[in-house]
């Protein structure tokens, strides 16, 4: 038996998906038609980007400057974005961080640098909030909105698309205990909302990024989920890669195109076999 015969590791058919849109234009044309039709977005497929689990704030952040020579500079460029993300993700509950506030400011001798968000202590995070009056348990959202890495993100003119990728799991949800004395009191982290504050994120902190058009959508294998997001299915991509237009433009003997198709349609007929509906007939 080959590996692919029984792969069902996401980032996997991530790859090769992404592959199939670097690689083949006429596969492009007819896939961002489909997301352009599923989000209102206008996808050029001559002109765009895509990355694979882009780490969008952490780069950005670390971009303002050299953090090894923290200056006056730096310091403020940090403190604007910060700012912008507690303005984002909760308007009119701003409050500032500052110096005095240890869980803001590396402990290092010397210059104390302004941590980057994902950075955050979460023990601490409850305390700051409780003291500054901070509703929305905010500060957890955007730590974990700084640590999230988009499957994929294609960036096409003014427009910015994440993409959320499954195969066999659903989007995540989780409790997270981050308030010792009360530990009744869990905060929820639920993985679409943190796509949506990824969204928000972007759009206030990023330079050039203000005005454009920002949507989520995921990918999966499943038609009966009613969570209400854009959605398209990787029985969908089967038929895109399926369609004449598609097939005529690639040469026979394309090993790539042979490859991202025989793994796909594996992986679809091994989800149908073990997610089918059907009973098991009696012993």
């Amino acid at each position: 038996m080959n590996f692919f015969e029984v792969n069902r590791e996401e980032r996997h058919f991530g790859f090769l998906f992404m592959t199939a849109i670097l690689t083949y234009p006429e596969f492009r044309k007819v896939f961002f038609k489909l997301l352009n039709e599923r989000t209102g977005l206008t996808l050029d497929p001559n002109d765009f980007e895509v990355y694979a689990e882009p780490a969008i704030f952490r780069d950005y952040w670390y971009d303002l400057g050299n953090h090894n020579n923290y200056d006056k500079e730096l310091k403020k460029k940090r403190e604007e974005m910060l700012k912008k993300f507690l303005n984002a993700i909760a308007p009119n509950k701003y409050f500032i961080a500052n110096d005095k506030y240890d869980f803001f400011m590396t402990k290092k001798k010397g210059v104390r640098k302004l941590w980057f968000p994902g950075k955050w202590a979460t023990n601490k995070i409850r305390e700051i909030e409780q003291k500054n009056g901070v509703e929305g348990k905010i500060l957890m959202r955007i730590k974990w909105l700084c640590n999230a890495k988009p499957d994929l993100m294609i960036r096409s003119k003014k427009n910015l698309l994440l993409i959320e990728i499954k195969v066999e799991s659903k989007m995540g949800s989780t409790k997270v205990v981050y308030d010792k004395i009360n530990p009744n009191d869990p905060i929820i982290y639920n993985q679409k909302a943190t796509q949506e504050d990824i969204l928000k994120g972007v759009h206030a902190c990023i330079d050039g990024m203000s005005n454009p058009n920002l949507q989520r959508i995921d990918l999966n294998n499943e038609k009966n989920d009613n969570e209400g997001n854009y959605k398209f299915y990787w029985k969908e991509i089967q038929k895109q890669l399926e369609k004449p237009e598609v097939k005529d433009s690639i040469a026979d003997n394309d090993l790539g195109f042979k490859l991202i198709k025989t793994h796909l349609d594996k992986m679809l007929e091994n989800y149908d076999r073990t997610h089918s509906s059907k009973k098991s007939p009696k012993p």
